[in-house]
């Protein structure tokens, strides 16, 4: 399970230092490259919350966790473990990513749930984006059926602006690969649901 949330930046000539630090006091892991920063934040309550994203000097998408977010999201069973869940930490370490990259593991643990998940925050040089991913472990003997899985569950557009949605079909019918695009404004549909998924094959 990944995702790539990329943000938009103007390249620099110079490629400022990677930041990725742990302050085990306030239980924060913050990650930044000059071109996008971010902090994730076990809470009092212990809830694993985005805490802030954004541009350094530029667009904040989170701030003060507002709005609330989660980089972990599965249902398992009839089970949700999101960002209202309370884990303990159980270890956490900052190692080497490829191509230059540095990364965060986090392991966490809820005993209610007999689960398991360890998280990885990774960022690299000159990229405006991070990369997120976990892993599932089930602690209990009983077979579990993980049924839902997100990356992020965040309302980036706070401020209500239009979006639009764009997607291409790509179709082959004995000819060539002929290519049929689709644009719409979703702020014509305020009570639909926006579903976005992303890959390749």
């Amino acid at each position: 399970m990944c995702l790539s949330l990329a943000v938009l930046a103007q390249p620099l000539a110079a490629q400022p230092p990677l930041l990725a630090e742990y302050d085990p006091g306030s239980r924060t892991w913050s990650l930044s490259n000059g071109h996008i920063e971010a902090e994730f934040r076990l809470t009092r309550n212990n809830l694993l919350r985005l805490q802030t994203l954004g541009r350094p000097g530029g667009k904040q998408w989170v701030a003060n966790a507002r709005p609330a977010g989660s980089p972990i999201y599965l249902k398992i069973d009839e089970l949700v473990l999101d960002q209202d869940t309370a884990w303990a930490l159980q270890n956490t370490r900052t190692e080497a990513a490829t191509r230059g990259g540095v990364r965060h593991v986090i392991q966490l643990r809820n005993e209610d749930a007999k689960a398991e998940v360890t998280l990885r925050l990774e960022i690299h040089p000159g990229q405006p984006f991070l990369r997120t991913s976990y892993t599932y472990r089930n602690l209990d003997q009983t077979r579990r059926f993980v049924e839902e899985a997100r990356f992020l569950n965040l309302r980036l557009n706070p401020e209500r602006h239009p979006i639009k949605a764009f997607y291409v079909d790509q179709v082959r019918q004995g000819t060539s690969l002929m290519f049929q695009t689709h644009e719409r404004c979703l702020a014509q549909q305020p009570d639909g649901t926006v579903s976005v998924r992303g890959g390749a094959y």
